[in-house]
């Protein structure tokens, strides 16, 4: 929530910059950039939260494994995210345990398949 209040006041300030500049087109420039640092600055932090929340749901299943099913999705998901080769996205997978716990799966799962999918999440 206060991230997303963050974004959101640097986008009302960057729409007061805009208005500004109707009338002073040159004066609110240095400021406009400005604003639009912070807004990419306040975005990233906010998608990066977001992420991390939803990992961290993700690593929840991997952690506390009901059955297969579910656990097979989850070290999908993962997969998925680090084929996105993003340093952003390896920093949140390792940041909230997503490897302490596909190793954990490696070792102790019954399933041959849980691990096996764990140790192709953990090279990706």
């Amino acid at each position: 929530k206060l991230q997303e209040k963050a974004v959101l006041q640097v986008v009302d300030r960057l729409k007061l910059c805009a208005h500004r500049c109707q009338y002073t087109p040159n004066q609110p420039l240095v400021e406009m950039k400005k604003a639009m640092r912070h807004l990419e600055e306040a975005f990233n932090k906010f998608i990066n939260l977001i992420i991390t929340r939803e990992v961290k749901i993700v690593i929840g299943i991997l952690e506390n494994p009901v059955n297969d099913s579910p656990v097979v999705d989850a070290i999908n998901m993962i997969i998925n995210l680090g084929n996105e080769h993003s340093s952003q996205m390896y920093s949140i997978i390792t940041k909230v345990g997503a490897i302490r716990s596909l190793i954990s799966l490696a070792i102790s799962s019954a399933s041959m398949e849980v691990k096996l999918l764990s140790l192709r999440a953990i090279s990706s």
